[in-house]
Order: C-alpha cells, then sequence, then structure tokens
C-alpha cells in the first residue's frame, strides 16, 4: 500500500529536481516490495483455504447488523474497507443496507462486481482521501487493521473519522492475538500481516483519531471440540488458562464519531 500511493509522488519529485540515482532506487524498491508481496490470486486461494466457509463469516457477521442499521441513512451509505470475499456486503444487501466497497486486491473486486456489487479498486488510504467530510454513515474494515503499517493505520482512522456523519459508527475488527491458539497460532498464517494488533492498543489508537463511546467486542469461539466443558477442570485458574488458550477468536472495536 505505501508503495503504491507514495513511490509516483517521489518519482515526480526526482524527476523534476533532476536527482541523480533517485529514480534508480526507486525502480529497486519497487521490484524488492513486489519479490516480497503475494499475487492477489493466491491471497484469494489462501482466504478460500483459511479464512473459513463463506458462511461461517456470514453468520459470526451477523452480530454487526443492529449497530450499522441503527445508523445507516440512504443519502450515508456504509463503507467497507477491504471487503474480500464481500460476505459482508452481501449480507448488507440482503437487510437493505446500501454501501460500497473497497479494495486492492483484482480478484475480490472481480468477483464482487460480478455479484452486482457496488466497489472500487484502489489503496484505502487513496479512496479515503478523496471522499467528502461526513459522507458514510458508517465505515466497517473487519480483518484489514492488521495488515497495516502503523502510520497508514494511523492515517486511515483520522480519515474515517473525517468521512462519517456526526454519531457515525465504525467498526474494527481484527484477529484476537490474545486467545493464544490466535496469537502463536492461526495469526501466522497470513504472511501479508504486518503485526498482531492488541485490542487495547487499537482501542487507543480509535480515541487518539477522535472517536468516542468505544466499545470492545470479543466474539468468534474457537472450535467446540475443545470446549472447557469436556476438560476435568479442579480450579478456577486452570479454567481461566484454558480460556487465554481458546478463547474468541475475533476482537471488535466500535466507536461513535
Amino acid at each position: 500500500m505505501i508503495k503504491r500511493i507514495f513511490a509516483p509522488v517521489f518519482k515526480r519529485l526526482a524527476k523534476s529536481l533532476g536527482i541523480p540515482g533517485v529514480q534508480q532506487r526507486l525502480d529497486a524498491l519497487e521490484q524488492a516490495s513486489f519479490l516480497h508481496s503475494i499475487s492477489d490470486e493466491t491471497y484469494e486461494a489462501l482466504e478460500q483455504r483459511f479464512r473459513g466457509s463463506s458462511e461461517l463469516i456470514t453468520e459470526r457477521q451477523k452480530q454487526y447488523l443492529p449497530i450499522v442499521k441503527e445508523v445507516h441513512r440512504n443519502d450515508a451509505p456504509l463503507l467497507d474497507l477491504g471487503f474480500g470475499r464481500a460476505e459482508w456486503m452481501k449480507l448488507l444487501k440482503e437487510h437493505g443496507i446500501s454501501s460500497h466497497g473497497v479494495d486492492s486486491n483484482d480478484v475480490f473486486v472481480r468477483n464482487a462486481l460480478k455479484d452486482g456489487l457496488d466497489v472500487t479498486k484502489e489503496d484505502l488510504l487513496t479512496f479515503l482521501s478523496q471522499q467528502p467530510q461526513n459522507s458514510f454513515s458508517a465505515v466497517t474494515m473487519l480483518q484489514v487493521a492488521e495488515h497495516l503499517p502503523l502510520r497508514v493505520l494511523e492515517s486511515v482512522l483520522s480519515q474515517i473519522h473525517r468521512v462519517l456523519i456526526p454519531s457515525g459508527v465504525v467498526i474494527i475488527e481484527i484477529p484476537n492475538i490474545e486467545t493464544l491458539r490466535v496469537g502463536a497460532g492461526t495469526f501466522w498464517i497470513d504472511p501479508t500481516h504486518v503485526r498482531p494488533l492488541f485490542p487495547e492498543f487499537l482501542s487507543f489508537l480509535t480515541e487518539r483519531a477522535g472517536f468516542s463511546s468505544i466499545q470492545a467486542k470479543a466474539s468468534s469461539p474457537l472450535d467446540d471440540s475443545l470446549a472447557i466443558e469436556e476438560i476435568d477442570v479442579q480450579t478456577k485458574m486452570i479454567q481461566q488458562m484454558w480460556q487465554r488458550i481458546n478463547g474468541p477468536g475475533d476482537f471488535a472495536i466500535i466507536a461513535k464519531k
């Protein structure tokens, strides 16, 4: 994302100033970034293999419907950043909630367009910076924040606050790394994850961006075969340890402008 946003600017600046060697170094940086990236087709296949079935994800995301229904306005649609396989956008459409999605993955965008969804292929920060103030009733970013460098995440949160209507809502869902099976295991399956984000830190960044009424919500229990009722729990300490290992798989920060 950073390469796409800033490299063209640096290139134009280097050319206009006639700075020797800068163009070549930027080209080399772009090449290195490309070699360390993953193709859109491979990432889509990775999601299909490890994200969970679309039916499962849709069921999990239903918990957010009452929140966005409360603030939705026809003249201020919901904005979904990094819509991926678009389960959330399809669910919104079923419930009569107008939405627009943004993603930089060609495969996800093509699939969403085939499904008749209103989407744009663009970097999140670029798209947000082009939107008018107070133009969306809600912004959702589900399983996306952990993919963003910190400076980009800060800027995205600031831009989200700007484009939301007064009393608009933002929902940011991340893998719950406080659950050991996630933080020490499944989080690292996706090579495009930049770093784990603690819920408290994400809440802090959200507050710094100007949001209020911040709530935290854990969800998505892990495999029922590992439910605590199926082991011999003798003490509260063991019970708490088991919860740390096999607790909720996801965490959401919900806040108002």
